[in-house]
């Protein structure tokens, strides 16, 4: 199981295997990528009492979204690209540890970034701010990427609201409006 990139975690007394949707998904498809097996559990799947059969079925047509798809790295720490509902941007990453997070926070700070801590309910998070991001020509060409892919799924996903949001966020930073039009920024 190591092999297809699950991890093992060791919870003291016991390891234990954490399986991420997206594995389980990448799991059933090669599971069911072999013809015969696939023809087999399709068959077996059609029995009245074959629920977890047609579970794995649906699992298998699962559409997963990439992970990090939405991440950029600064300073050689990767951190996600929150948008908030008034179209502000922050980058936030998440550590369990507080040494670990205070660590980060100073490799941050050391590369030239005002980035702040705060507790976030059992974990740390590290954030760097909507004007830290506009400091930064270079760091607000990745987040303006990020943002136009957010947005483009958003659209597709029939999400309204949210894609105003990331619009006004992208308007904010400068990027270029994936919307041209009377259709821009509200």
């Amino acid at each position: 199981m190591e092999g297809l990139g699950f991890r093992r975690v060791d919870g003291g007394y016991a390891i234990r295997y954490v399986v991420r949707p997206s594995k389980a998904v990448e799991l059933a498809k090669r599971m069911l990528g072999d013809l015969v097996i696939k023809a087999l559990i399709e068959d077996l799947a059609q029995l009245p009492d074959a629920e977890k059969l047609r579970r794995l079925n649906e699992l298998m047509n699962m559409r997963v979204k990439p992970r990090d798809g939405s991440m950029v790295e600064v300073a050689g720490v990767r951190m996600n690209v929150h948008v908030n509902n008034n179209g502000t941007v922050e980058l936030r990453a998440w550590l369990r540890d507080y040494g670990d997070a205070v660590r980060i926070l100073e490799l941050l700070r050391k590369a030239g970034y005002d980035a702040g801590l705060r507790p976030d309910g059992g974990d740390f998070e590290i954030y760097v701010g909507m004007y830290e991001i506009e400091k930064d020509k270079e760091l607000t060409a990745k987040v303006c990427e990020v943002l136009k892919r957010m947005h483009e799924e958003t659209v597709s996903k029939g999400k309204e609201k949210r894609a105003r949001a990331i619009i006004r966020a992208m308007a904010r930073l400068n990027c270029q409006d994936p919307r041209p039009g009377p259709a821009g920024p509200k």
